[in-house]
């Protein structure tokens, strides 16, 4: 996928540029994109896993999210995915930094798949409405000749 093309893929969604993360307040919802890059299990006092994933989103910065162990039973099967959609809240970790709690986490192809679907089915709707129109045009042009 060409960068143009990525990036207004993006913006349909609403997902929020990882050079945008630094001026949202904390506990801001965003929806961050990207490919994974490095995916972290560091062990836990606690026995609990907590997962840190780094984010590229092809601009050269990277998002950086860590899920909870409550967070990670929804969206267990997703973490083979190397194309990923995010939605979790901001986290500020000091004047210029920022993380990502996640909350839940999609394959960015199976979304990108239906948003082009959903796209499909909408011009084509647009497009019978539109022959419908000339159709109408047609018609009453017609009558007026009568």
């Amino acid at each position: 996928m060409a960068a143009t093309s990525r990036h207004l893929a993006f913006k349909e969604l609403g997902v929020t540029p990882a050079s945008e993360l630094v001026n949202l307040p904390g506990g801001s919802e965003v929806l961050v994109a990207g490919v994974r890059r490095a995916t972290h299990t560091p062990p836990m006092r606690s026995g609990k896993r907590v997962v840190f994933l780094s984010l590229d989103e092809g601009s050269g910065l990277v998002s950086n999210v860590v899920f909870f162990h409550d967070a990670q039973a929804a969206i267990g099967a997703v973490f083979r995915t190397h194309y990923v959609l995010i939605r979790g809240r901001t986290r500020r970790t000091g004047a210029r930094g920022v993380s990502v709690t996640g909350e839940q986490m999609w394959d960015l192809l199976d979304v990108a798949g239906k948003v082009r679907a959903r796209q499909a089915v909408e011009r084509e709707q647009e497009r019978v409405v539109v022959e419908a129109v000339a159709a109408d045009n047609v018609i009453q042009m017609w009558r007026r000749r009568a």
